[in-house]
């Protein structure tokens, strides 16, 4: 879920954006996170709120720095699952 969630954060053009991919991974992710008991379901939950937030809209200056965000947050993630 995580590859998909950075792939789909990629597509997202920001002159259109559309985030409702990203939501609902994000939403799956963040319940498996959950379920699991993993360390990094806060940081997972976070990134949701996030993406539930960007979809709000704003300008494509707001949307650039929402995804780098959003990437920043995907990457902590697999720096420590990776580590597992």
């Amino acid at each position: 879920y995580l590859v998909t969630l950075s792939v789909e954060i990629d597509n997202i053009d920001c002159a259109n954006p559309d985030w409702s991919a990203a939501i609902k991974t994000a939403d799956h992710l963040t319940r498996y996170a959950e379920w699991r008991g993993d360390p990094q379901y806060d940081n997972i939950r976070g990134f949701a709120t996030h993406v539930r937030h960007m979809s709000r809209g704003g300008s494509k200056t707001f949307c650039e720095l929402g995804k780098t965000a959003a990437e920043q947050r995907i990457d902590v993630a697999r720096r420590i699952w990776g580590d597992r």
